[in-house]
């Protein structure tokens, strides 16, 4: 195999890992923040597809100061970022990363076929 077909190939997998792992990791913040927190943080970084909204326009929304979204949004990235949800986040990135491997090249079966 060429050297250009190999960094293909790791191209086509990382962005497989990529799409992955960003449909799952905004499904489980989905599941981990108050459903405003999680509207606020999607629309300003633009997770669910939709294009980013400013600050001023969500609090228009939802009927509050661009402020007060912009204090909501730091709550929400500040609950993403406790201890214990980087713990959950790095088991996802390892089962988003398995999930993407062919049943004969995981690290369990290839130790196995060593005897």
């Amino acid at each position: 195999m060429r050297d250009e077909d190999i960094a293909r190939l790791r191209r086509d997998y990382l962005d497989a890992y990529l799409v992955e792992f960003l449909r799952r990791y905004t499904s489980w913040m989905a599941e981990r923040l108050p459903e405003r927190r999680y509207e606020i943080l999607a629309r300003c970084y633009g997770l669910d597809g939709d294009p980013k909204s400013t600050l001023t326009s969500l609090g228009e929304k939802h009927g509050i100061s661009r402020e007060r979204v912009r204090q909501l949004r730091e709550s929400a990235l500040k609950r993403m970022k406790h201890r214990k949800r980087r713990q959950e986040l790095e088991q996802l990135a390892l089962e988003v990363a398995q999930s993407l491997l062919c049943p004969g090249d995981t690290p369990d079966s290839a130790s196995s076929d060593v005897s």
